[in-house]
């Protein structure tokens, strides 16, 4: 169930968990900078990781997808709740970087729900 950036997984034997949720931000006004902020349940550790977009995969211990490159440098942040992390990292205006595929995700962690990935994020400078 999806509302309000919001994503309700059943787990069974865990019950009902809130995943944690990426909004990105393409420029911040009058920079050259992304900006995203990924909510999740307060107390849990999350991370937060921008990246190169790559080809989508799932992994079994995870709930959710990785869309970040496997082998590609990612730049990011980590902490607890409480309630979000934010994240805001330059992105030159470069002609090298035209047209690549740069993606936010983050995820969750916690003792009952293990990893929990978030949302991507995808946009391109």
């Amino acid at each position: 169930m999806v509302g309000k950036g919001l994503t309700i997984l059943g787990e069974p034997g865990v019950g009902v968990v809130a995943t944690p949720f990426v909004v990105s931000v393409l420029r911040v006004a009058n920079t050259t900078s992304t900006q995203a902020l990924m909510t999740g349940p307060i107390g849990q550790l999350g991370a937060l990781f921008l990246g190169e977009l790559g080809n989508v995969h799932g992994l079994p211990a995870l709930a959710g997808e990785i869309w970040l490159a496997s082998g590609a440098p990612s730049f990011g942040t980590f902490g607890v709740f409480g309630p979000a992390l934010q994240l805001s990292l330059l992105v030159p205006n470069v002609p090298g970087l035209l047209g690549i595929g740069l993606v936010w995700q983050g995820a969750t962690f916690s003792l009952t729900s293990a990893f929990l990935l978030s949302n991507p994020a995808v946009f391109t400078p």
